[in-house]
């Protein structure tokens, strides 16, 4: 099931042309928040919707949805994009926030 919602992310996703320019150490350890949700189903939805707002910022990195059990809410399913290196997880970040799309740095 999970790896069905992750290709159904991808086949949503348009690719972008070649003109956007690769994301900082793409790879590295750090990675982004984007939000946790109740279900795997909400997250994926998610980052398809967080994606088409962002204007090319996510372009060529991928969703990372795990599960994570959170005293008095339950299970979540916490949405992460990456892996980049710090700097590039600050600056996605920032270009997220700019339009208004909560986002953190973890790693």
């Amino acid at each position: 099931m999970r790896w069905m919602l992750i290709a159904l992310i991808f086949a949503a996703v348009p690719a972008r042309a070649t003109d956007s320019a690769p994301k900082p150490g793409v790879g590295a350890g750090y990675l982004f928040q984007l939000g946790a949700e109740h279900s795997e189903a909400e997250a994926a939805h998610d980052w398809i919707a967080i994606a088409a707002r962002a204007g090319g910022v996510l372009d060529g990195l991928k969703p990372e949805i795990m599960p994570v059990r959170v005293p008095r809410k339950g299970r979540l399913w916490r949405l992460r994009g990456g892996p980049v290196d710090a700097a590039g997880a600050a600056a996605i970040c920032v270009q997220l926030k700019a339009k208004s799309i909560d986002c953190i740095v973890v790693h």
